[in-house]
């Protein structure tokens, strides 16, 4: 449980979370909150009974509007952080996927209207405040070596 020394965040619930990785001719596809700086995978929460990658299959839908391809599993982040004052916990399970309807020359429309894409070339997220921040050096790792496993912001 993720306990803050003066009250539990979310009522000290984790937060499972399905993201996605999508990476086309050098691109990573990413998305944020308008208005924010911080960058994130695709994805969310996952439902009660629902696996991650269905989990992630549905969310695909309901961001971006498009069936995708669920491939493989990459990893797990273990996650702390604070937004609006809140302490928040999650557990991110991480999958690559495709679309044959994305591609970075194309901009991706979101469906909801409160996020937005953006195609990055995957050398340059280290420039991002991607969240967690601990991607930025393994998805490049997960991607190119083929592997998977396990990072976390909680110490």
């Amino acid at each position: 449980m993720c306990q803050n020394d003066n009250n539990w965040a979310n009522d000290g619930r984790l937060e499972t979370i399905a993201r996605g990785v999508c990476i086309k001719n050098g691109y990573i596809l990413l998305t944020r909150s308008k208005g924010a700086d911080i960058t994130y995978l695709p994805g969310g929460h996952i439902e009660f009974t629902e696996s991650a990658s269905v989990a992630l299959e549905r969310e695909l839908v309901e961001e971006i509007g498009l069936q995708c391809e669920i491939q493989r599993f990459l990893g797990v982040a273990e996650h702390i952080f604070v937004q609006k004052g809140e302490l928040h916990c999650e557990l991110n399970i991480i999958f690559q996927y495709d679309c044959d309807d994305l591609h970075p020359d194309k901009p991706v429309e979101s469906c909801e209207d409160w996020i937005e894409f953006m195609w990055v070339k995957l050398e340059d997220i280290g420039k991002l405040k991607l969240e967690p921040a601990p991607l930025i050096e393994v998805i490049p790792e997960w991607i190119n070596n083929n592997s998977c496993g396990l990072i976390s912001t909680i110490k």
